[in-house]
């Protein structure tokens, strides 16, 4: 039996490929994530 991880791990590959198969989301805009600096800005 997989472990919790694994299992959920699974489903987000599964909903990304239903994804790019319905023209939503590409590889491309996927690998971008991989290098984004995509924090939340705090004024301090």
């Amino acid at each position: 039996m997989a472990n919790v991880s694994e299992y959920y791990s699974e489903k987000a590959l599964d909903a990304m490929d239903k994804l790019c198969d319905e023209g939503k989301l590409s590889v491309k805009e996927i690998e971008s994530w991989s290098s984004g600096h995509d924090r939340t800005p705090y004024a301090h």
